[in-house]
């Protein structure tokens, strides 16, 4: 590389001065030119958080459905009781009369959790959003006179209704709330898992839209238990948003490939206008 000294002292002088070709290929002494022209932009581009659409839209069930119910069920179809306790259930109720007829806090503050996510996959699987519906005291509750059933034969049952078409019930979990203008379009499927939450001892327990009994190649042998190695098949429950001119729906489906033998196995039934989960307790072997 040429070096050249210039006398400050002649710089007025006549033709003084360094002639330098257009064409000249300038090679910088180090890396600033292309930090502060390069780097430093593509640094700025990371820092700022995309430009997302967050706003969400009502999804409602599809067919007409204006009434899902919920119930919790042992092995082998058996419903479960809030009266229930252990060894007769897989996991232990064990709520008093009273406990119903002055709504205790560990009645009224148990609940059933919906957890959604985004893949069935437990290892790369990320949660969406959660419902969470507590112990209800509605007609399945009640006898004909409309008194509470004792516990011993009260079922637990979530009748989760339209609110503009049916009174008994609650609306919480008709709807479904997801954004309005999603990274990758509609239709989306969600996977929901199950869980109830007992606040009389803070026991979570897991819960399955299957009778494990009907996995058997012979049904008339009777096994409680999921084979480990199948439980990520039936572990959840699929829903599908879909959005179609601004007509936003869900359908729940009990329609699956995990078994050779059949596509429908989830506990899962439509009666008219009303669909029906029955969830168990998970028992794995």
């Amino acid at each position: 590389m040429e070096k050249y000294k210039l006398n400050i002292n002649k710089l007025g002088g006549e033709n003084n001065f360094i002639k330098i070709p257009i064409g000249h290929d300038f090679s910088p002494m180090d890396n600033s030119e292309i930090a502060e022209n390069q780097f430093l932009n593509n640094a700025i581009d990371e820092a700022i958080n995309p430009v997302d659409d967050y706003e969400k839209v009502k999804f409602y069930p599809s067919n007409g459905i204006n009434e899902i119910i919920i119930q919790l069920y042992n092995f082998d179809n058996t419903p479960l009781y809030y009266g229930d306790t252990v060894p007769t259930s897989t996991f232990n109720l064990g709520y008093s009369n009273d406990d119903i007829k002055f709504l205790r806090n560990r009645f009224k503050n148990s609940f059933i959790k919906l957890n959604f996510y985004d893949s069935p996959n437990p290892s790369d699987k990320r949660l969406v959003f959660q419902q969470i519906i507590y112990n209800q005291l509605n007609e399945d509750q009640r006898d004909g006179n409309k008194n509470l059933l004792p516990v011993a034969t009260m079922p637990i049952t979530y009748r989760i209704v339209d609110p503009i078409t049916k009174i008994l019930g609650i609306s919480e979990g008709y709807y479904l709330y997801w954004l309005k203008n999603p990274s990758t379009p509609y239709p989306k499927r969600f996977y929901m898992t199950a869980t109830y939450n007992n606040a009389s001892d803070g026991i979570v327990t897991p819960l399955i839209a299957y009778d494990s009994t009907d996995i058997l190649t012979n049904p008339t042998i009777y096994n409680p238990n999921i084979p480990i190695n199948l439980l990520n098949s039936y572990n959840s429950i699929n829903y599908l948003l879909s959005s179609i001119n601004n007509n936003n729906v869900y359908t729940i489906t009990s329609l699956d490939t995990a078994l050779p033998t059949s596509t429908n196995y989830r506990t899962i039934n439509v009666t008219g206008n009303t669909l029906t989960i029955k969830l168990y307790p998970i028992r794995v072997t």
